[in-house]
């Protein structure tokens, strides 16, 4: 059974799921960033004003926040391959979630495994 190949590797996406993965990816990219500015001022701040779990639970809300963004960003770039779209943009996707949401959920793992 051969699937129509829709875009090559060195065009644009064709198709909106093609489109929705390249703009998560490009969400995902500041997830590391957004995380780092949290843990080092909005949960200390959050500790200190309304009480210590308070920050805890916020810094790991947006952790699953992330989580949800990258694997959103993985299924689209599934469904865009899937669907025939070879572009640059949906490749780097692809890669691209695979390896941040097995990252991420090493990382939630450790965390439930060892909380500290």
């Amino acid at each position: 059974m051969d699937k129509m190949i829709i875009s090559t590797f060195k065009e644009t996406p064709k198709t909106k799921t093609g489109w929705s993965a390249l703009i998560l990816g490009v969400v995902a990219i500041f997830s590391g960033p957004i995380l780092g500015i949290s843990a080092t001022l909005i949960v200390p701040s959050l500790d200190s004003a309304a009480g210590e779990h308070i920050g805890q639970i916020f810094g790991f809300s947006l952790m699953i926040v992330m989580l949800g963004v990258l694997v959103a960003m993985l299924v689209c770039s599934i469904k865009a391959f899937r669907a025939g779209e070879r572009s640059w943009a949906v490749m780097l996707a692809l890669v691209f979630s695979v390896l941040s949401v097995l990252f991420w959920l090493f990382m939630l793992v450790g965390e439930l495994l060892f909380p500290h």
